[in-house]
């Protein structure tokens, strides 16, 4: 099996602001990057960028993007308080329709890495696991062309007592999403450099991929912190890191985010996709994996060609 040329993306911060910006939006700062979340997807449109959208702002860098009232004295938690749960309801609804307008919008995760929010928004494995089924089935209803996803930080897989399970990493959404960081403690094992740490994304791919062969891994994504990986390091870390992973035949070639000490980078641009517009209808998604990689069936639209590790 020929392994696809893979696609990078990277995150985007705003230059002006940083994530508080969207509270005081002011459009001629944020232009220079690109601009308001629609805006945004359009101007990415315009340097051929293709975006996937993070719903639900979550967790970052140890502070958590929060709506006031589930904070303070209304605190209340995002998984289990059924009228919170309503209004995420309700926004994923809204903006996964507004999103799915947009020809350049592939996929749309319900949020970054969302149980980091846990244990200030207390849950537990069945809440957590319904309140993801829920919120997808709402984004697949109002975006069924878009990949849905859920996304979780390395926890899920490591820890037995967290209340995310990798069962719903493997069995909820349209693929499964892989998040590598080093700094989880697998650096001080083998330091920036070593086997271990190199191939520690490409670990995490093969474990995603094991619990069905069938089902595309998307290594979502890919960091170089310090001080666990220095900055002299960080780019054959990357290289070596990208090269054990690339060629998994679990990951089909999918955009990566990369980003190094927290801030976004920006690797070169494959020129070569491994998606291809997909033209047939009715009810058409706008990306397929490679046909080569074999037919599977897609939980809303039928008919999309998944690729699938080799058996």
């Amino acid at each position: 099996m020929t392994i696809p040329t893979p696609r990078y993306g990277a995150n985007y911060v705003p230059s002006q602001g940083w994530f508080y910006s969207w509270l005081d939006f002011r459009a001629d700062d944020v232009r220079r990057d690109f601009e308001d979340l629609l805006a945004t997807i359009d101007i990415a449109a315009e340097f051929g960028l293709d975006v996937a959208v993070d719903l639900l702002q979550g967790h970052l860098s140890s502070f958590d993007f929060l709506p006031s009232w589930v904070l303070t004295w209304h605190r209340r938690s995002v998984f289990a308080d059924a009228e919170v749960r309503d209004g995420i309801a309700a926004y994923v609804a809204r903006l996964a329709g507004e999103i799915s307008l947009r020809d350049n919008v592939f996929a749309l995760t319900l949020g970054n890495e969302v149980n980091n929010l846990w244990p200030a928004s207390g849950t537990t494995a069945e809440q957590s696991r319904r309140w993801a089924a829920e919120l997808l089935e709402v984004a697949g209803k109002e975006a069924p062309e878009l990949l849905c996803l859920h996304s979780v930080f390395d926890d899920a897989w490591y820890a037995p007592e967290h209340p995310f399970h990798p069962g719903d990493a493997v069995e909820l959404g349209d693929l499964t999403t892989v998040h590598s960081w080093v700094f989880n403690g697998t650096s001080r094992i083998d330091g920036p450099l070593g086997p271990a740490t190199t191939t520690h994304a490409d670990y995490l791919v093969e474990l995603a991929a094991s619990a069905d062969p069938g089902r595309a891994v998307w290594l979502q994504e890919l960091g170089a912190p310090e001080p666990d990986v220095p900055a002299a390091d960080a780019a054959e870390f990357t290289r070596r890191t990208l090269d054990a992973a690339a060629g998994h035949p679990a990951s089909p070639g999918g955009p990566r985010t990369t980003s190094t000490r927290g801030s976004p980078t920006f690797p070169p641009a494959s020129t070569t996709s491994a998606c291809s517009p997909w033209t047939t209808s009715p009810s058409p998604p706008r990306w397929r994996w490679p046909s080569t990689c074999g037919p599977r069936t897609r939980r809303r639209v039928p008919r999309v060609h998944w690729c699938a590790r080799p058996t």
